[in-house]
């Protein structure tokens, strides 16, 4: 006999995760309790890796993940009551007639030099069990390249029986538990990983690499957010001792710690020499109905450019537009109509803006260059190229930064750089100091949703003073 589970909105997400076929007989717990080295009680909150509906179960029953637990701790041991359970089309079956069990949940890492079998055994698997596992775990990853902290959940029940066996290295999951007929079975995933929502603040020694560095982020961060300002301000380059910068943005975590990172919802940057109710630029990210995704000011003004100051990551800029210049090889003044951005040699070179290829080939001093015409009567030029990209030809359309080719030292040059030039209607311009026309403005029917959306981002971008960890509810 079965006491049938309801239906809702909480069965509907057992709809979603739980998968049936894999086993007629399950676990659900409805009861926990979680012992940890050292003494630490606290309450456990998702038994996912016991089974979906026992996660859920247990969700509900206001309980912690034992996978967040593990990930602060070196081992953790979780006890659990808990029924058979079998599945009945939709709907899912505790059997009555079998008394309530405890599940005994052990996790781990792997220790330096010890191997997969040896921690089994620790966790209180049977010498036959860890060869069974072992067996089983074998076709789909081999036991001899477990590496050191490679998270491990061993769940059996009290009387010893095998509930499920658990292996995760890097975002690689091995699951190993009993089948229909009994017999153990393999299966390889991916494990679900947690959203945060952190926001972050600080000022500027050095550099914002080594500010974002110190605060425990990484080179990815730090490349995103000079990404979105890359219109407005250079950050790789141009940053000042004093600087502000705060941020919104996503992380995620799996039970082996942080996996990525995922938006940055909002940030903003003040430089020190100007006032900052004047200086400051704010980015808010905002995706329209029609799924199109930008960066836009408060009032909603597009931070995105029509055209790139820079089209590169670049070291340093070698030489600036000036109209009088000592050439480096002839040794004479002369115009310097371009920007020269140095960089190693192989720097991928981007596209400025939607364009259209017109150039491709040998131009004198500049050597190996690209010609892109662009809208409103810009073109843009890229010399001292190494080599264009790969089938790149005169009449393809390009996308703004579209790789076209790589930074070389090809024609007259003393380094690896890139020689940029930007000509509008006829006449060169100084790409560093022009404005150029903004990119798609929001829809009027946008506005008020927009309007809605950043007023939330920014109250919490104003928090992001000291480092400040936020619910996932943006």
């Amino acid at each position: 006999m079965g006491v049938r589970v309801r239906q809702s909105a909480t069965g509907q997400r057992w709809d979603r995760c739980f998968e049936p076929a894999s086993s007629s007989v399950r676990w659900a717990a409805i009861a926990a309790t979680a012992f940890l080295c050292p003494l630490l009680s606290v309450p456990v909150a998702s038994w996912s890796s016991l089974d979906p509906l026992a996660a859920d179960l247990a969700s509900e029953a206001g309980l912690m993940s034992y996978a967040r637990v593990a990930g602060n701790a070196p081992s953790s041991q979780f006890v659990a009551t808990a029924r058979p359970l079998s599945v009945s089309g939709s709907d899912f079956l505790f059997d009555e007639d079998s008394p309530p069990e405890r599940l005994r949940v052990e996790t781990t890492r792997l220790a330096a030099g010890e191997r997969i079998g040896g921690t089994l055994r620790k966790l209180g698997a049977s010498p036959v069990q860890a060869v069974e596992i072992l067996d089983t775990l074998r076709p789909v990853f081999d036991p001899r390249n477990g590496r050191e902290g490679d998270f491990i959940a061993f769940s059996s029940t009290q009387s010893g029986k095998l509930v499920s066996f658990e292996y995760q290295q890097g975002r690689d999951l091995y699951r190993i538990s009993p089948g229909p007929s009994g017999k153990l079975l393999a299966v390889q995933s991916e494990p679900p990983m947690e959203r945060r929502v952190v926001t972050l603040g600080g000022v500027i020694e050095r550099s914002l690499a080594d500010a974002l560095e110190k605060q425990g982020e990484r080179i990815d961060l730090v490349q995103s957010f000079v990404d979105i300002f890359a219109w407005k301000l250079d950050l790789t380059n141009e940053t000042r001792p004093g600087d502000e910068y705060r941020l919104v943005y996503e992380k995620f975590y799996d039970r082996t710690g942080f996996v990525s990172y995922g938006r940055i919802l909002a940030a903003q940057y003040s430089p020190s020499s100007v006032p900052q109710a004047r200086g400051s630029v704010v980015a808010l990210r905002y995706e329209d109905s029609d799924g199109f995704i930008g960066y836009y000011t408060p009032d909603g003004k597009p931070l995105r450019s029509s055209l790139l100051r820079a089209p590169l990551k670049y070291t340093r800029i070698s030489s600036r537009y000036t109209h009088k210049r000592l050439h480096p090889v002839h040794r004479d003044y002369r115009s310097h109509r371009a920007v020269d951005f140095a960089a190693p040699t192989g720097t991928p070179v981007w596209s400025a803006g939607d364009g259209e290829v017109v150039f491709r080939g040998w131009r004198g001093g500049m050597g190996r260059a690209i010609k892109v015409r662009h809208k409103n009567g810009y073109s843009s030029y890229y010399g001292h190229l190494s080599k264009y990209a790969d089938n790149l030809k005169v009449g393809d359309k390009v996308e703004q930064k579209q790789v076209i080719g790589y930074v070389g030292m090809s024609g007259t040059a003393t380094g690896p750089h890139l020689h940029y030039l930007l000509e509008y209607k006829g006449r060169f311009i100084d790409p560093l100091q022009v404005e150029f026309e903004t990119d798609r403005a929001l829809p009027p029917r946008e506005i008020p949703r927009f309007a809605e959306i950043s007023k939330r981002r920014l109250e919490r971008l104003r928090k992001a003073n000291p480092p400040l960890l936020l619910e996932a509810a943006m």
